[in-house]
């Protein structure tokens, strides 16, 4: 019996250790260049929490916290930076205005045919979105 249930434990640790993973993308993982990479991000608080769980390069609106969908205003958009668990507060999203460039492939919303709007919108708001290897380095 005890074996059993180290084998089930271990089972569910690989679970979630692989669940955490494939969501664990970073900051770096959306972020190809920051003209400051200093000052590239901000913190929203959710005084209700995150709704559910987001990765790092959800587009969300955060007025009702939710995924980005094509009616998205604008004003109300955000790139979270970050894995988000369910019911967390505090969430780092990416500050507006600066010459930040975006990797277009790390980027997710309610819908996959909303990210071509969600892209013109957040390059209206200063960020540069583009394929994932567009930086030469030399």
């Amino acid at each position: 019996m005890l074996k059993m249930n180290s084998l089930s434990l271990l089972k569910q640790e690989m679970e979630y250790k692989l669940k955490i993973s494939e969501s664990l993308l970073s900051a770096y993982a959306v972020v190809a260049y920051a003209a400051d990479p200093v000052n590239y991000d901000r913190l929203v608080t959710f005084t209700d929490g995150a709704p559910s769980e987001l990765i790092a390069g959800s587009l969300i609106d955060l007025t009702d916290r939710s995924l980005a969908n094509g009616n998205t205003a604008s004003a109300n958009l955000a790139i979270v930076l970050d894995y988000v668990p369910e019911g967390q507060k505090y969430i780092r999203v990416a500050r507006d205005g600066l010459a930040t460039f975006i990797r277009q492939n790390a980027l997710s919303a309610a819908s996959s045919t909303a990210i071509p709007s969600l892209i013109t919108k957040l390059e209206s708001k200063g960020y540069i979105v583009k394929q994932e290897e567009f930086i030469a380095t030399t």
